[in-house]
């Protein structure tokens, strides 16, 4: 089946807008092999019942793997990015990283944490509308906002002192 000159171009659009930098193939190699199956071996070692060996192995492998987000990973924002739901998630994710107020570490890690999950619903597939329909689930069920975050732990105001708790 030919496609017309018009439906080519607006099909090489999609797919540009689509190939962000987590689409790269250097970055889609570390993603799946250094990251995405010693993530999954480790966690499946962990949910077993481990041997200490095997604890202590899949431990060094978790730390090994959120180096490796934390450190080789580009940041996702809107510019490198494409899905307008991942660019919610960003507003998200900075909206809160600005107003939390812990100490540096546990920060760190909330961000490389977020870091991973905007990363894997803007580029992978199979997660994206897992995670849609998890938000979706959330939404329709009612969450009640039952009270305000303590104010030791969260800043209203972005010029507020961080205290880092």
């Amino acid at each position: 089946m030919e496609r017309a000159p018009a439906e080519l171009i607006a099909w090489a659009n999609k797919m540009r807008k689509q190939m962000t930098i987590f689409g790269r193939s250097d970055i889609q190699a570390m993603i799946v092999h250094d990251i995405k199956l010693p993530l999954v071996r480790a966690v499946n070692r962990l949910i077993t019942t481990p041997t200490l060996y095997q604890f202590i192995f899949a431990v060094r492998v978790l730390w090994t793997v959120y180096r490796l987000v934390a450190n080789k990973l580009p940041e996702p924002t809107k510019a490198n990015t494409w899905h307008p739901n991942t660019h919610r998630l960003i507003d998200v994710r900075d909206y809160a990283l600005a107003h939390i107020r812990l100490t540096a570490p546990k920060k760190r890690f909330l961000s490389v944490v977020s870091k991973f999950i905007i990363m894997v619903h803007d580029y992978d597939t199979p997660y994206r509308p897992m995670i849609s329909k998890c938000v979706e689930l959330l939404i329709a069920s009612g969450w009640e906002h039952m009270e305000e975050p303590d104010k030791r732990f969260w800043k209203e105001d972005n010029n507020a002192r961080d205290t880092g708790t």
